[in-house]
This record gives C-alpha cells, structure tokens and sequence, in this order.
C-alpha cells in the first residue's frame, strides 16, 4: 500500500514536513482542518496555514526536531457569518530516537478536530463559573437574611414596649368616653324623637291639602266628561247610522268580488292548460338545441344574434362569423350568412372559417326566414334561423376520392406501353450481350408490376370507398385456393419457405360463398407482405382449419413484428408501419386496408396478434356454407 493511500485512510490530518518546515506529505483531513487548497507538496507550511499562529507553530516543530515533545497547540477557526467557531489541536512529533541520526529529518503534524471537545470544556467551565457566582450569591444572601433577622428582632421588642404604653392609655381613655358616650345617646334619642313627630304632623297637613285640591280638579273633570258623554252618544248615533249604510254596500261588493274570484280562478286554470304545452314545448326545443350536433343561430333584423346552441359557442365561440370563400378569402358582409338571415333569405352556402384549434374548417350554412315574409315578421325581434354543420371530412373524403380516382387513371394509362416496350426490350437484348442490360430490364420490368399492383390498391380503395365495389359470389373451396395462393407466392421468391397445412379434402370440405379472385388477393397480399418482412427467415406458416361454422387462414411468419402501438392501425387506408429499411421495399399502405373491407364483403373477419421481435400472424375468418347450399 502506498503511502498516499495510507495518509488518506486516516480521519486526523498527517502532515509531514522537514526542517525547513516545507511540506513532505499531507492527506485530505489535514488539507480540509488548515484551509490549505491544491497538493501544497514542497511549499512552507507555517505560510499556508494562514489560520495558524505563526510563532506556536514554529517553536512546537523545532522542539520537536530537538527531540522535546511540545504541548499541543489549540487553534479557534474563525467561522462563517452566522456560524459558530471550529477548534484544531496540532500535535508535533519529532524523529524516534532510536532512528539513526540524519537518516530521518521529518517531523510528524497531527491535526485534529477538537471543536466538540473544546464546546463540551468550554460548557463545562461555564457552569463551574455560574455555579461559583451562584454559591457567593448565596452566601450574601445568607448574610444579608441574618442582618435583617436581627433588625426585625429590635424593632419587634421596641414595638412590643410601645404597644404595652398604649393599651394602658387606650384602657383609660375607654372609661372616660362610656361615660359621655351614654349622656350623648339620651340626647340623640330624645331629639330623633322630636324630629319624627313634627315630620309626621308636616306630612298629615300637606296630605290634607292634596286632598282638597284633588277633590276640587275631580269635580270639574267629572263635570266636562258629562258634557263629553253626551257628545259622543249623539256622535256614536250618527256614526251608527253610518255603519249601517256602509255595511250594506260592503256585503253588495263581496258579492260582486266573490263573482269576480270565481272568474279569476276559471280564467287562471284556462291559462295554466294553454301554458302547458307551451312550457313542455320549450323544454323541448331547448332539449333539442342542446343536443344538436350542428351549429345553430338565430339573428334579428340587423343581424346581431338572438339565440344560438351550445354547438355554435363551442365551435365559432360568442362572437360574429368569420366567413372566407373556399379559397381563404374574406366573403363580402352583405353575402355573410347572418345578413342574407336577417334579409330573411332562404340559402344555403358554403365557406372556411378558422376552428377551434385554428385550424382551417369548411362548413355548410342553411338559412330560413322567421314568419314569413309578411310585415308582422320583419318586424319581429327574430328575423331569421341559420343552421351551421361541419362537413371538413366530407370535403377531404371528396377531395381524397376525386384524387385517387384521377390518380389511379393518370398512372394506368402509361403502364400498359411501358410494359410492352420493357418486353420488346428484354426480347431484343442479344444473349451473349452485358449482363448488366439484362438486369437492368428485369428490374424495370418489375417495378412496372410493382407500380401496376400499387395502381390497382388504388383503384380498389376507391371503389371500396365510393360503394361501388362488387363481388362476384360462387362456391369457393378453399383448400385448392390456399394452395394455388402458396404455389403463386413462392413462384415470386425462394425464400423464406411455405410451409401449408390444410387438412384433408375427403373428410374436411370447406366451401365458402366468394369472390374466388378477392380472396387470393387477400392472401397473396399477406403472403407478399410476410415475404417482404421476413425476409432471411427460415419459414413462412399458412393454415387451414375449421373453428366452429366457420373456417379460418392463418399467414404467419417468423419476422420482426408489430409494434403494439401501431396494431390498432394495421387495417387503416394509408397507414405504414415505419421501419428501417429502404423505403422502396413499402407501398401505399392501403394492401391490408382492402384486405379487411373484401374480407368483410364477404361477412367475414381479419384479425392480427403480434409481439415486438416475435413475429405476426393474420387471420382470416370466413363462414362457412352448408352441404345443401353448395349442392344448390
């Protein structure tokens, strides 16, 4: 083990320097303890340890160069803002004795981190000190308590004397004061006594006096009531009267009012039977607007939006249209739909606006008048209703179907002389010519079938899609059509291998009612895609068996598989599977797109498993036809 290697295993810092105190060897510990940064070998120590005292240092390393053994030096590291000091001890060790004289000039530094140890001493003296000044506030205290026990003593027995002194004199000044005390009380009784009965005799005649006035203002009270009495009975006969006359034509007007409650209430039942339907109508329009996939929007005479459907909002949002031509350009505002509305125009147009997303859309409007067009109506708050259906799909489908058919005649028509010339051309080529002519030619002549096949997926995608794709049904077996499909297959390529098991035609006769030309195209486009997939495999396995009232074709090879996330779009028009291969080995993607809609042409089913890496295998499920319909 190296001495390198042994110094940085140590947790303390090693330092080891010579007599002209320059570093020899020093490890991580003592780097990091004396803020030394870099290697430092051959550089003064006392210069690099700027945390150090310089003098200690020096005399603790040449004691022990002398051979004394120095006290260790304790070193506060100044700290960080808000942080507390670090403590080192540096220990200096000179050279063993019993080493030979001048074999070993270096000195051993030992630095260790002693901040726990110093904090746990310098706890410690602070709790010897305040325990100190604790026991000298104690004894004080003790002290202090002893003098005032003293003082309270004096001035106790002074109190006692001086309280002695005054209860005698209390004593005598008790017996003079009963005696007055008692002479006083007659006069005070005698007095009150006095004072109680001219109270009483003031109070008896100022009653009296109360009495007389009270009498006096009662009489004349009671005179004027009389007069008031009298006053009101004569007021009271005429008010009666009065009452009388009133009563009668109240009773006449609750008779009346009764006649008008009843009239009320029939009316209110008459009107509560028309509302009604009326309220469950609304309830059904607004039902049917809420779920109206179209936009809808009705507009007043100026063409400001009345009502429009949640359909409207979430495709144009709250605002007016914004109406372009098929082009993107901006329609004239006359010709917007909400004005040819609010003209009270019968329309329907079609015109680009920005969706939700931004991107560009084509919609369909259709507009028709509110009312008529009768003087009541343009005047009506609601002048006109249009109603707003995306048909962006629709227009892509016929842009898409006007393209593959345009396509798929434009490429067709070349094929057939090029063909032609490409066989005369081939004829031509002398036998002992360049090998390479040769090639070439059979190259070209198969991309012409390559691009012939690609044109006729093309023509059969839009058939399939514009509906006008037709089987011509017959009794198909299809055991001599599974072979005849293997045979035609393996003609193209050598390999990988057909491997064909069907089962027995005399015990096992499955017979199909089909198109016997589709169906060999379904698999000789499985088998051309599995041949060009599995290309160095050693086999390709197609099968026959019955499942049930049905048979089923498995093409099944052993190449790199489907991605999981591209199985769900095997069967969609144009979709290719990217791999790393040359990109001329793929066609359109639209091959198993037509497999799946003639498969299902045929009421059948076409399905795939696959695993990345572990090969795929497609289905094909047919149902199958029973002994009387075949003979039929």
């Amino acid at each position: 083990m190296s001495i390198d290697v042994l110094l940085s295993s140590f947790r303390v810092g090693i330092v080891l320097v010579d007599s002209r105190y320059d570093i020899l060897e020093i490890n991580f510990a003592a780097r990091r303890q004396l803020g030394i940064h870099g290697t430092a070998l051959g550089q003064d120590l006392v210069h690099l340890a700027q945390s150090v005292p310089h003098r200690p240092l020096l005399e603790a390393i040449d004691a022990a160069f002398r051979g004394e053994s120095p006290a260790p030096i304790e070193v506060a590291i100044e700290p960080m803002p808000e942080d507390e000091p670090s403590y080192i001890q540096i220990s200096c060790h000179g050279p063993r004795p019993d080493v030979e004289p001048g074999k070993t000039d270096a000195a051993l530094i030992v630095v260790e981190d002693v901040t726990e140890a110093v904090r746990r001493r310098k706890q410690v003296e602070q709790i010897i000190s305040r325990e100190a000044q604790l026991q000298a506030e104690l004894a004080a205290a003790r002290t202090e308590r002893e003098r005032a026990e003293q003082r309270f003593a004096a001035e106790r027995e002074q109190l006692r004397r001086e309280n002695e002194a005054l209860a005698a004199a209390l004593s005598r000044l008790e017996t003079t004061r009963g005696q007055d005390q008692t002479a006083i009380q007659r006069l005070a009784e005698q007095n009150r006594q006095l004072l109680r009965a001219n109270e009483e005799l003031a109070a008896a005649h100022e009653q009296l006096r109360g009495m007389n006035e009270e009498l006096m203002v009662s009489t004349e009270e009671a005179q004027a009531a009389m007069e008031e009495v009298e006053t009101l009975n004569e007021e009271f006969q005429a008010t009666n009267e009065e009452l009388e006359t009133v009563n009668e034509e109240l009773q006449a007007t609750i008779e009346e009012l009764n006649t008008t409650n009843a009239d009320l209430e029939s009316r209110s039942r008459e009107i509560q039977e028309l509302a009604a339907p009326i309220e469950a109508e609304r309830a059904r329009l607004s039902a049917t607007l809420r779920s109206m996939a179209d936009a809808l929007l009705v507009v007043d005479g100026a063409g400001r939006p009345v009502v429009m459907n949640d359909a409207y909002q979430a495709m144009f949002g709250a605002g007016r249209l914004t109406v372009n031509d098929d082009k993107g350009r901006p329609v004239l505002y006359q010709d917007t739909p909400e004005q040819r509305a609010a003209r009270g125009e019968r329309f329907q147009m079609e015109f680009t606006a920005p969706g939700p997303g931004g991107a560009m859309r084509h919609f369909e409007a259709t507009g028709h008048p509110i009312g008529g067009g009768d003087a009541a109506a343009k005047d009506a708050v609601e002048r006109g209703v249009i109603v707003i259906r995306d048909i962006t799909e629709r227009s892509i489908r016929k842009l898409q179907d006007r393209f593959m058919a345009m396509a798929s005649h434009e490429l067709r028509t070349p094929l057939v002389p090029l063909r032609g010339y490409l066989d005369m051309l081939v004829s031509l080529l002398p036998a002992d010519g360049d090998p390479r002519l040769q090639r070439f030619a059979s190259l070209a002549r198969g991309q012409t079938e390559r691009l012939d096949r690609l044109v006729g997926d093309l023509v059969s995608a839009t058939r399939i899609q514009s509906g006008k794709f037709e089987l011509k049904l017959a009794n198909v077996e299809l055991a001599p059509l599974v072979a005849h499909a293997a045979e035609s297959a393996q003609a193209f390529a050598p390999t990988p291998k057909i491997h064909l098991d069907l089962p027995s035609v005399a015990k096992d006769r499955m017979v199909v009612k089909g198109d016997p030309a589709r169906l060999e195209q379904v698999l000789m486009n499985l088998l051309s895609n599995a041949f060009r997939h599995a290309d160095g495999t050693p086999r390709i396995d197609l099968r026959l068996r019955h499942a049930g009232g049905a048979a089923e074709i498995d093409v099944e090879d052993e190449g790199p598989g489907i991605p999981a996330a591209d199985l769900p779009h095997v069967f969609s028009s144009f979709y290719q599977i990217e791999r790393p291969r040359d990109a001329s080995s793929g066609g359109m993607g639209l091959g198993l797109f037509i497999c799946r809609e003639i498969v299902k042409a045929h009421g059948g089913q076409i399905f795939v498993r696959s695993a990345e890496g572990k090969g795929a295998t497609f289905t094909i499920r047919l149902p199958l036809t029973s002994n009387r319909d075949v003979h039929d």
